[in-house]
């Protein structure tokens, strides 16, 4: 799964400024594992498993800063250090207001002008007493910034280099699913189609392809926004699946471009058409893996058109 990685690392993520150098902390370890495990679920449950890359590149350095936030929330100003530094100001006040009574004389003298050194003295130290305040405030506001950015720094890759490892995993194993031996039966994974007496339409086709596909095993199959009468119609985690519903013959082009599709995909390819296939259609699918059906949708029935395609019936898909 390079391609999402690459993604990835091309998109700038919302990393703290790191210029300066961060201290290592021993509970940096425990988050670190904590927001990896995190990173692993997100992966896992990530829901768009064929979304593109980028799409999904996207969507996971989101859903990473949020759960980062969470878990690393910015440090709020401590109200003690307010506190204190309220206390200094009052107390530097006081001792102002105490230096205007007593500290200086009221005699004005003609040569040196009225005694003003009790106020020079409680001004510098009404000064020393918020600049000594604001000093310890943004010391202790700096180291637990400092602190929160080391943290942020450490569990965002790593949260993020553990989802995408959860979610490429995940893709690379249903990119290499192979169905079970021919010769195990397999439990249907949902009801098989109901007969339509009076026929289906274009849509009602795909999903009746996408309720075949359930009934043999794969669960998660639904169809695809519909288009007309081109493109893939329904999919599930390990197939898609083009629909014909007409009554003529599906020839060799129609595969060929499935076989495309599926080269592009990864996934597997299933033909599902209520009208025959040509020769040369049946040929080609055999040789390209893809699995080719025909549905009887007023008699509720499906049959095999190929070799691959027989196996289903007794393994699944």
């Amino acid at each position: 799964m390079s391609c999402l990685h690459a993604s990835l690392s091309g998109m700038s993520l919302t990393q703290p400024d790191s210029s300066r150098e961060i201290p290592h902390k021993p509970e940096y370890d425990d988050a670190v594992a904590e927001a990896a495990q995190l990173g692993a679920e997100i992966g896992a449950d990530y829901p768009g498993l064929w979304e593109p890359d980028e799409v999904v590149a996207a969507n996971l350095r989101a859903l990473v800063e949020t759960q980062v936030k969470a878990l690393a929330p910015k440090p709020a100003v401590q109200k003690g250090l307010h506190l204190l530094n309220a206390f200094l100001f009052v107390v530097g006040f006081v001792i102002l207001i105490y230096a205007a009574g007593n500290g200086s004389s009221n005699e004005y003298s003609p040569n040196y002008g009225r005694d003003m050194s009790g106020w020079w003295v409680a001004y510098w130290i009404v000064t020393a007493l918020w600049i000594g305040g604001l000093w310890l405030t943004m010391s202790r506001w700096s180291k637990r910034g400092q602190a929160h950015t080391g943290l942020v720094i450490r569990i965002q890759p790593a949260m993020l280099d553990a989802a995408i490892g959860a979610f490429s995993e995940r893709k690379v194993d249903a990119l290499n699913y192979t169905a079970d031996d021919a010769a195990t039966e397999f439990t249907p994974g949902g009801p098989m189609p109901a007969p339509q007496p009076y026929g289906v339409s274009h849509q009602g086709a795909e999903q009746l392809t996408a309720g075949w596909m359930r009934f043999f095993g794969e669960a998660d199959a639904v169809v695809t926004q519909f288009t007309g009468d081109g493109g893939i119609d329904a999919q599930s985690q390990h197939y898609i699946a083009q629909t014909k519903n007409y009554a003529g013959t599906v020839g060799v082009e129609s595969v060929r471009e499935l076989a495309g599709v599926v080269a592009a995909d990864g996934r597997k390819g299933l033909f599902f058409t209520s009208g025959t296939y040509a020769a040369g259609a049946i040929q080609f699918a055999d040789r390209v893996g893809i699995l080719l059906f025909r549905y009887d949708a007023a008699a509720g029935s499906l049959e095999a058109a190929n070799a691959a395609a027989e196996a289903v019936f007794v393994r699944g898909l």
